[in-house]
């Protein structure tokens, strides 16, 4: 009896394993990782990260202005943005202004750099994020100021 009772309590040991448990969905990074991680895929140019990184449709104010882009994509062009002499941005800093479990504020100044690391432009943005299944996503982007996005 003791023999048979051993494999059998294997067998139900292996099927519980086979059991699906429901999915939590669990940010996979922080405000500011988040960012980081855009910034990163700027700076590589890497148009489908960035499409990735923002949730869609996004608003982005700046100065005067008042868009609306269906994606990322939309909005940026690396050789228009290059041709003000621009080769890499570089966050100096970042507040993380508000955080509950659906959105995020993050406040970030950076800088933009010429190939010769000589400073091109230092700018203030003011990103609201919204809380995905992969994680955060970037819905909105803020700023007094203006840059050149390229589309914009």
């Amino acid at each position: 009896m003791k023999i048979q009772f051993l494999p059998i309590l294997w067998l139900l040991f292996l099927l519980t394993g086979c059991i699906e448990k429901p999915l939590e969905i669990v940010s996979k990074n922080t405000p500011e990782e988040t960012i980081a991680n855009y910034f990163d895929a700027f700076n590589s140019e890497e148009l489908a990260a960035l499409n990735r990184a923002f949730h869609q449709p996004f608003v982005v104010l700046m100065g005067e202005e008042r868009l609306v882009f269906e994606k990322y994509t939309d909005m940026v062009d690396f050789d228009i943005i290059k041709a003000t002499g621009w080769s890499y941005s570089k966050i100096n800093d970042t507040n993380l202004l508000y955080e509950d479990s659906d959105t995020a504020m993050i406040h970030v100044n950076f800088s933009r750099y010429k190939e010769d690391d000589s400073l091109l432009i230092t700018q203030d943005f003011t990103y609201l994020l919204v809380a995905a299944s992969v994680g955060w996503k970037v819905k909105a982007a803020f700023s007094s100021g203006e840059i050149v996005l390229g589309n914009d």
